[in-house]
């Protein structure tokens, strides 16, 4: 039976399906037909991407949904010219971008469109932008690149205007900082002023939102459709969020294993959608619901925080003075055995700065940590060799924080070892602890880049929970992995904690993961904590606009 594609209609099936643009309406700006993505041989399928097609008319947003490995990010580089060939490479297909098929444009013709025609939005700044070149540089170069005869104070002017466009504070000094001087959020907002430099006719958005706040976020959806409106720009983008798709999406379309399985309009899909994939994807989405917190607040406390205050020197060179960051100002609070305490804010408040205070990894300016009881160094190298193993933390980048040299059962048995646990009773835990968060047997020999983000993550867990700790500290655990994932880490990190009678911080963007898995919130504006209390309490009455804000940013549908 042939599937029913036209605007408005979702189409579902199990087989390969064409997406089709609508018959009346603006012409497409990019037209995919029958889009073949071929893998290297040994891959686990032979295809990424399989007969794909959809239309993009000017002026309107196709969402491209999909967990990890789908094949939505193959699509993008295809477009884009950047396929990895010819090990992986398109093998069939068209996509004619304003009348012209770029499957035939050689490397000359797709340098002069990337960029000033057709840009991109990477998922990851940090690897996308030059560590040793200055903001403000890299934007100009994209101007130097494609308007050779645009004066000197111009480009400045526009580059400065672009980084004020995307809500970065103080652009005149943004522009002289380099990438790592940046929060994760601040980084990806140049990068998405890095692409709308130009003003191009079609954006592509590669999960562009994942790793941002959720005012971060509605500020840049704004953006971008306010853009959309302006320019009549085309904007292909791709996430794992919904609730993204339901504030910018005119059709969306549903991959698995490199296959549509529905498409239609996108508050059609949304409210009824047909496939089980696609409403299993739909249910894996934290509700927001606040936990109940009842006699958390009887039992003895695990860590007292009194007065922790930090600061950073920022933005100093010869021309420039350096200013003072508070990062964490006099911060107290206090969290109890088996409670889990929600560290919540924007990209720069200072959250993960006071995670990585608890831990020792950095040590704060002033104040007092006591740890059951007895005082807790402020630097990890002076804590006592039980203490370390007693706090742990697992990281927001799993692949950054785990050494690529190093197989997984060896990282995980270290910490152990170092302790002094015996080796065969340290590579005991190491395998009990991988069955525990779901991982096979053979884990142990295999090294990180074999291993999914969300496979990575439980590999950070198991890491964490082998030095038998009693205080877990987690730095946006789940921010860059896709819904379903998300779910299944989030439902480990529960079981975990109930197990082990552990007590948690966990830090985060989404008031939705915070309500599911937080006892206590609180809410962290630049270095200052402006409310705390128990999670249903600042959730469904909150008390500062701040908190206000967060949660009216919060994604919906």
């Amino acid at each position: 039976m042939k599937a029913d594609n036209t605007l408005g209609a979702p189409s579902v099936s199990g087989n390969p399906v064409p997406v089709l643009g609508p018959e009346r309406g603006p012409a497409p700006v990019l037209q995919v037909r029958d889009l073949s993505v071929c893998l290297p041989a040994g891959a686990d399928r032979p295809l990424a991407v399989n007969a794909v097609s959809f239309d993009i008319p000017a002026g309107q947003t196709l969402c491209v949904v999909g967990e990890s490995g789908s094949g939505k990010s193959m699509i993008a580089n295809a477009v884009m010219g950047l396929l990895p060939v010819p090990h992986v490479r398109a093998t069939g297909g068209t996509m004619v971008f304003e009348g012209e098929d770029l499957r035939l444009a050689n490397e000359t013709r797709l340098r002069a469109l990337r960029g000033q025609r057709i840009a991109m939005i990477f998922q990851e700044p940090m690897t996308s932008l030059n560590p040793v070149m200055r903001v403000g540089e890299q934007l100009q170069e994209v101007l130097d690149c494609h308007c050779p005869d645009m004066p000197g104070a111009i480009k400045r002017q526009k580059v400065i205007e672009s980084l004020r466009d995307v809500g970065l504070p103080e652009p005149e000094q943004t522009v002289h900082s380099y990438p790592f001087r940046l929060s994760g959020g601040q980084r990806q907002r140049v990068m998405i002023a890095c692409a709308m430099l130009l003003e191009p006719t079609l954006l592509i958005a590669d999960e562009p939102t994942t790793a941002l706040d959720v005012t971060t976020q509605a500020q840049i959806l704004t953006l971008m459709k306010d853009l959309q409106r302006r320019k009549g720009m085309a904007l292909l983008f791709i996430t794992h969020d919904f609730g993204v798709v339901a504030q910018i999406a005119d059709r969306v379309v549903v991959m698995q294993t490199g296959s549509v399985v529905e498409s239609g309009d996108a508050q059609t899909v949304l409210r009824s959608p047909q496939h089980p994939y696609t409403r299993k994807l739909i249910e894996a989405i934290p509700q927001g619901v606040a936990r109940a917190t009842a006699g958390a607040d009887q039992r003895p406390p695990l860590l007292e925080v009194r007065g922790l205050n930090k600061t950073y020197r920022s933005g100093g060179g010869w021309f420039k003075p350096a200013r003072t960051v508070h990062a964490a100002n006099a911060l107290s609070f206090t969290l109890r055995e088996g409670e889990t305490l929600g560290i919540v804010g924007e990209s720069g408040s200072g959250k993960s700065t006071v995670g990585r205070c608890l831990t020792g990894l950095i040590p704060m300016d002033s104040g007092e940590l006591v740890f059951a009881g007895q005082p807790l160094a402020a630097d990890v190298r002076h804590r006592r060799l039980a203490q370390r193993g007693q706090v742990q933390m697992v990281f927001q980048d799993p692949y950054a924080s785990l050494n690529p040299r190093q197989s997984v059962g060896s990282a995980i048995a270290a910490g152990p070892l170092a302790q002094g646990v015996p080796r065969d009773e340290a590579w005991r835990r190491t395998r009990e602890l991988l069955q525990l968060v779901g991982l096979k047997h053979d884990a142990t020999d295999r090294y990180p880049h074999e291993f999914s983000g969300g496979q990575r993550q439980r590999i950070a867990i198991a890491r964490a929970l082998a030095m038998r700790p009693r205080l877990i500290v987690a730095d946006e655990p789940v921010s860059a992995l896709d819904v379903s994932v998300q779910a299944q880490v989030l439902e480990l990190f529960e079981q975990v904690r109930r197990d082990f009678q552990l007590s948690m911080v966990f830090i985060t963007h989404d008031l939705r993961v915070a309500a599911q898995m937080c006892d206590h919130i609180a809410v962290m504006r630049r270095g200052e904590v402006v409310e705390h209390g128990e999670t249903a309490a600042v959730l469904g009455d909150p008390q500062h606009a701040y908190t206000r804000e967060l949660i009216a940013a919060a994604p919906r549908f």
